[in-house]
């Protein structure tokens, strides 16, 4: 019967320390076709948008404004949401951007950002398709091509 205790906690205690993790972070840069750099993020998940800090990631998918206030999260089905999110948008693990109404949106691979067959001029540097999921949120969010 002590076995069975055992086993049982054992389980329970692995079940939960399951990968909470819905975002990948490194340091990259989102640059347009001539090469300035628009949005960049660290390491710790630091955002720099049009040269100001933005944001912060964190690896459980929320995104945290300059002022400490979280604006968006992303769900374990990859739904972004947020107070000011109008249109609902899917991003799945491999940084694909699902917007209602729109072609799918991508990351190909040599880092330029796709929507369906059209290169729309976009580069994420260098491109890490570890971090896909965390540049289409960061793109979604702060290149000002998406109507919220």
């Amino acid at each position: 019967m002590k076995n069975i205790f055992l086993a049982f906690l054992m389980a329970v205690a692995l079940a939960s320390c399951s990968n909470n993790t819905k975002l990948n972070l490194s340091s990259f840069k989102i640059a347009d076709r001539p090469g300035m750099v628009n949005i960049s993020v660290d390491e710790s998940g630091a955002v720099t948008a049009w040269g100001k800090k933005a944001a912060t990631l964190t690896p459980d998918g929320a995104v945290v404004d300059a002022t400490g206030q979280e604006i968006a999260r992303l769900d374990a089905q990859g739904n972004l949401t947020g107070s000011y999110i109008k249109t609902p948008v899917r991003i799945d693990e491999d940084g694909t951007l699902y917007l209602k109404g729109s072609p799918e949106m991508h990351w190909n691979s040599e880092g330029e950002f796709v929507k369906g067959d059209s290169k729309l001029g976009y580069y994420m540097l260098p491109a890490d398709s570890n971090a896909y999921r965390a540049a289409s949120v960061v793109f979604y969010l702060y290149s000002g091509l998406f109507a919220r």
